[in-house]
């Protein structure tokens, strides 16, 4: 330990905004999950970029038949779109449908040439994409004529291009659903969790600061959880379009039960230390006021994120005494553990 009660106490608080927000970030992915919202946003995106129908498929647009393509679909329903799409993947999908031939079905764009002639005579993309993709074979022209030495052909650079474009919207999308999904789930069940589980943080620093030995315990799991972070994980919540694909419900299932485990192992770490639930509740009268203040400061923490509270914990873990040993003077290296 520190040997100073108010750093113990700090890194006790920490600590348990980092399990709260594990455990809530945790019921987030398995809301999302089952909800499929990763895919609902991907697929948003498909229908509104390629909208134009293509012939053959009824009244399907071009986004619609980029999710059942063969190279994309995976296992997910059919009209539906895959929670994850490889950038590799979409392009070769694009770039097959955009020059596919009804009359020769064998044929394929192997130049530049062939491509940016089906591009321009396509009804398949909008204006607006088709000058786009157009944008990027004369790039690609451009770049490969500069080449000294041709390490590659024209087309795969162009697939590069299409892949490069594909990331940079999977990376605002990965925004649209922070925005639109995952901060207003948190914000619910940050609220539900706090109330059902009565973490006060008030009353819990005040227990804290008056139970040296729970103060100790909540610590020392603390800088167990520092000096080996895979003892506990917090799951995704940024990369969200581009994560690992959920292809079928056995895979589904296992990352549930992950998820859960990680719920489980969370809230055991509280309840050994800490006097949660209501059953443990002694506020009276005027009281509530403080009680309410104490509710929504630990809903604002754990609002913030384990990631943010993790690194708190790591910097503030590293104070003299609850850190690293101090380098042997004998060996005249205060840099190395003695």
């Amino acid at each position: 330990m520190s040997g100073f009660p108010i750093v113990d106490l700090v890194i006790g608080m920490i600590f348990l905004y980092f399990l709260l927000s594990i455990i809530c970030s945790s019921m987030v992915e398995i809301i999302q999950t089952f909800l499929q919202v990763r895919g609902k946003i991907l697929g948003q995106w498909l229908t509104r970029i390629f909208d134009q129908p293509v012939p053959g498929y009824g009244n399907k647009v071009l986004g619609e038949v980029l999710m059942d393509h063969c190279a994309t679909i995976g296992l997910s329903p059919k009209g539906a779109s895959p929670n994850y799409m490889d950038a590799r993947n979409f392009s070769a999908a694009l770039v097959e449908k955009l020059t596919y031939n009804p009359a020769n079905p064998h044929q394929i764009a192997v130049d530049m040439v062939s491509l940016k002639a089906t591009l321009t005579q396509s009804t398949l993309l909008s204006p607006e994409i088709k000058r786009t993709l157009l944008g990027f074979a004369a790039e690609t022209e451009a770049n490969y004529n500069l080449m000294a030495t041709k390490t590659t052909n024209e087309m795969e650079l162009f697939r590069s291009k299409l892949e490069l474009w594909y990331d940079s919207t999977m990376d605002r999308l990965a925004g649209t659903l922070k925005r639109k999904y995952s901060q207003p789930f948190t914000g619910i069940v940050v609220a539900l969790v706090v109330i059902c589980m009565n973490a006060d943080s008030i009353s819990i620093a005040k227990y804290l600061y008056n139970n040296p030995t729970a103060r100790e315990e909540l610590v020392a799991q603390a800088n167990q959880v520092v000096a080996h972070p895979q003892r506990i994980k917090d799951p995704i919540q940024t990369a969200a379009i581009t994560g690992p694909s959920i292809k079928t419900p056995d895979e589904l299932q296992a990352t549930t039960d992950s998820l859960i485990r990680e719920i489980r192992t969370a809230r055991t770490m509280l309840a050994a230390n800490l006097p949660l639930g209501w059953d443990h509740d002694q506020t009276q009268g005027g009281m509530w006021f403080t009680k309410i203040i104490g509710l929504l400061a630990t809903m604002l923490a754990a609002f913030m994120g384990a990631p943010f509270w993790f690194d708190v914990l790591n910097k503030i873990a590293n104070i003299r005494g609850t850190g690293p040993k101090p380098g042997s003077t004998a060996t005249g290296d205060f840099n190395k553990p003695s």
